[in-house]
């Protein structure tokens, strides 16, 4: 039960934190190359798995590390080194909506 509010206290703050600059930031999304759209929507669908971890750890959890894994992989192929900075905090709902689903159903057993 403490990881399913851990995880939606931390997806609920993460979500904030990168909606805010979304929103808040003067950055032109107009003049996107390809592959920082491709970029941007991987982000979008690591964000989206937050809001659904709410109703559904496992499906919430893997959306939202399968959109981690793959900005850094299409970041990996377009660049050829691994994004820095503070990215990888996004996949910590994403666990820990994963680790509150597999103690949920181990509970079941």
């Amino acid at each position: 039960m403490i990881f399913r509010w851990v995880a939606r206290a931390a997806a609920l703050l993460t979500f904030t934190v990168f909606a805010a600059f979304f929103v808040g930031s003067e950055f032109n999304y107009y003049g996107l190359n390809r592959t920082q759209t491709v970029l941007l929507i991987t982000a979008c669908v690591a964000l989206a798995g937050m809001p659904l971890g709410w109703r559904s750890e496992l499906l919430g959890g893997a959306l939202n590390i399968a959109g981690v894994l793959a900005f850094y992989t299409v970041h990996f192929a377009a660049r050829g080194t691994w994004p820095r900075g503070s990215f990888p905090l996004l996949a910590i709902p994403g666990l820990l909506f994963l680790i509150s689903w597999w103690r949920s159903t181990g509970s079941r057993r």
